[in-house]
This record gives structure tokens, sequence and C-alpha cells, in this order.
């Protein structure tokens, strides 16, 4: 098997702009039998919506390539017994949710009634949802981060 893994954010674009080059090399990759996976510790979208946004770019790829951070947070979910009967408190944006959600778990923001906070990226963190996780964690939850980036590429940026 010949494959190819690459991270999204700052290697395949950075914010809504393809890097210069990436489209030819992918489909040079292709042409010659790789097959292609792309990974992303980006939370914020989930499989459907990167398939989206790299579709804008005319970067047509299959569900199944896609390894963002949101859905491998729901594989971790899958694999693990018993999590259905204890809620989770998501700190996060939609992609985080729409993973979470496509595999029933049970979403709570009462930090007495959940054993799990997730925490993904969230543009709009406020001390509500950081006072409630505390909270959470504090009365006994597990805590899961989505990633642990100390810098997050933006587009005007170097």
């Amino acid at each position: 098997m010949r494959v190819f893994v690459f991270d999204l954010d700052g290697v395949i674009y950075r914010g809504n702009t393809l890097l210069p080059g990436v489209k030819n090399t992918l489909f040079s990759l292709e042409e010659r039998g790789y097959q292609l996976f792309f990974l992303s510790n980006n939370s914020t979208l989930s499989r459907k919506g990167y398939l989206k946004k790299l579709g804008k770019m005319g970067i047509k790829l299959k569900e199944e390539q896609l390894f963002p951070s949101s859905y491998l947070c729901a594989l971790y979910f899958k694999a693990k017994e018993k999590i259905n009967s204890k809620k989770v408190m998501i700190i996060g944006e939609k992609g985080l949710f729409e993973e979470l959600k496509k595999i029933k778990l049970k979403i709570s923001f009462n930090p007495k009634k959940v054993g799990y906070v997730v925490v993904g990226m969230d543009r709009k963190i406020n001390f509500r949802k950081l006072s409630a996780a505390y909270q959470a964690i504090k009365n006994g939850a597990k805590f899961i981060a989505t990633n642990t980036d100390l810098t997050y590429p933006l587009e005007k940026t170097t």
C-alpha cells in the first residue's frame, strides 16, 4: 500500500486559501497510485464540513480520507465501554458537536451531570463555559482535549 498522509491547516491551506502547488501535488500523487489521507487537529469542522471546505478550494475527496480531531474524538468515545451511560460537556464548535451527536452521545452543560468534558477549538469561549468545565472536572469528570496546539495558523500570518 502506498500512502501519503497530510495535515490540513498550514499544509494544504491557510484559512480559506489553498497553498501554492497543493492541487498539482495531490493530483500527481493520485496519478501515481498513492492513497491520500488528511489529518487535522482542528475540531471546528466535521468530516462533512471539511469535504465542503476543501471542495470549495477545488479539492474533491471522500469522507473516508479525512481524519479531523472532531471525528477522532468520536471514534475514541465509540471505542470506550459503557460510554453512553455518561453525559458529555462539549466546549467547541459545530464540527465537534456534529461528530459527537452522530454517535448519539448524551450532551449536557450541567457540571453535576457529566462524566466527560471535551474541549476543542472554540472561538467563542467565555467565562461561563470555562467555569462549567472547571466545575465538572472538579466534580470528577474526565478531561479530553482534541488537540494540544500552542498556536493556530491564520490566513494572513507567516
